[in-house]
């Protein structure tokens, strides 16, 4: 590892950070980061900040931060490369878009959902204006932000997002993709959100369709819609159409997803709440008992 030249020979911390990346890709991401720290300390005794070698430790330990989960460690670290890169390189630069998004990600992961917001609204204005408004980047930008926006309740700018993202993976993933069936279902939500119930159970009720015909009947994602259409169906006084979809939602939730999962137990809860607002005391008994029953046992 060049070692004979010292260890903070500029030619010893390319070597360390060479090593770093083969053991990232193998798997080995906490001896890397281990690397990559010692690497960079040694770095900011005798290297300019903005010295290649610098630069590219410090954005090699901003990603293996990021990805073993520590997004709060990698911010200081992307807030310290990117205006050294969009120096050099420019603000439209696409690598410096993709790591100002990345930026985005990691305040939203580190609970800073406002900065996050701000960043990812400036991101998706300038892919759209450089890349145009239906590169791949440009749809991964606005599914972040209108996802932001929903995290903190602005249902109504996330509408018009998850709108144009969900034609956007219905036109290149298909009406049945995973992440079709997901958009879907978070427009969905947004609509319930700010009222448009209609709208709502519309969507879910194609998710639904679109779901039972590609999936088994016991997948998660299955059991995860239709309870979903059952809510959206009591929250819009339809409680004759939940009540069968919340007896799908509990017996199929206990059978293939456990009798301690959020939606076989909230399925089971409702149900019993719904039999009781109908007079049908006989039906409800038995699951507040069995409610109580697990209770007791937790």
């Amino acid at each position: 590892m060049s070692e004979d030249l010292g260890p903070d020979d500029p030619a010893t911390l390319s070597a360390r950070n060479d090593r770093a990346e083969a053991l990232q890709t193998q798997g080995d991401l906490e001896q890397a980061i281990a690397l990559y720290e010692q690497n960079l300390a040694a770095a900011d005794r005798i290297l300019d900040p903005r010295d290649p070698i610098a630069l590219r430790t410090c954005n090699n330990l901003a990603v293996a931060y990021q990805a073993s989960g520590q997004w709060a460690r990698s911010i200081p670290l992307c807030e310290r490369i990117l205006p050294v890169r969009e120096e050099f390189l420019g603000r439209d630069d696409p690598d410096n878009l993709a790591m100002r998004n990345n930026l985005a990600r990691a305040y939203k992961e580190a609970g800073d959902t406002e900065r996050a917001i701000g960043l990812y609204e400036r991101t998706l204005a300038d892919r759209e204006r450089v890349l145009g408004p239906d590169h791949r980047d440009t749809r991964s930008s606005r599914s972040n932000l209108a996802i932001a926006y929903q995290a903190v309740g602005d249902h109504a700018s996330a509408i018009p997002l998850c709108e144009q993202v969900l034609s956007d993976h219905e036109r290149h993933l298909g009406r049945d993709h995973v992440l079709t069936l997901t958009f879907r279902g978070n427009l969905s939500e947004s609509y319930q959100a700010v009222g448009d119930t209609e709208r709502a159970i519309a969507l879910l009720e194609q998710n639904l369709a679109e779901a039972e015909r590609i999936y088994s009947p016991d997948h998660a994602t299955v059991l995860s819609i239709r309870y979903a259409l059952a809510r959206a169906y009591e929250d819009s006084g339809e409680r004759e159409r939940a009540i069968p979809l919340y007896q799908e939602s509990y017996v199929d939730g206990e059978r293939f997803l456990g009798r301690d999962h959020p939606i076989t137990v909230d399925a089971r809860n409702k149900l019993a709440i719904a039999y009781q607002l109908m007079g049908d005391t006989a039906r409800a008994i038995p699951l507040i008992e069995r409610t109580l029953s697990e209770n007791d046992e937790g």
